[in-house]
């Protein structure tokens, strides 16, 4: 069993407009999800015969709106798990949550072990340092000019 756990960092968001959402905290839609902490943290668990790939996405409980200009958070890895294989991003509604952000089309992900930019493939290019345990890591989407960073 593989336990990898994350925590959002910073304040919640306010709402803009009453009839916006905005993101601000881990949905609880995926059965491996536990979400504590008032919904700022998550831990994904991992039963190794049932995903072989060990991969989880956790979503948040809005989609970032439509008419934002830009769109930020932030995670801290709490554990990063067996294997180390953590990805932070953005992804729309019909991406498969039991993969990595990144690996299919419709998302996009930064990914810790190795420090690649994946959007929509299953080879990245290299982006940044690798994150893992103890490191807080930012995401920012620009709508303006269509790039994640």
């Amino acid at each position: 069993m593989e336990v990898a756990a994350l925590k959002l960092a910073g304040e919640r968001n306010d709402v803009p407009h009453p009839s916006v959402q905005m993101p601000n905290k881990w949905s609880e839609n995926h059965e491996r999800l536990v979400v504590f902490d008032d919904g700022r943290g998550v831990k994904i668990v991992h039963d190794e015969v049932s995903n072989a790939e060990g991969a989880s996405a956790v979503g948040a409980d809005h989609p970032v709106p439509r008419n934002s200009d830009v769109y930020y958070y932030e995670v801290t890895i709490i554990d990063k798990g067996k294997n180390g294989h953590i990805s932070i991003g953005f992804c729309t509604t019909e991406v498969d949550l039991s993969r990595l952000p990144g690996w299919d089309r419709g998302s996009w992900g930064y990914h810790g072990d190795d420090g690649h930019a994946f959007a929509g493939e299953r080879d990245g290019t290299p982006f940044g340092p690798s994150f893992t345990t103890g490191d807080t890591i930012g995401c920012l989407i620009d709508f303006k000019i269509g790039k994640a960073f």
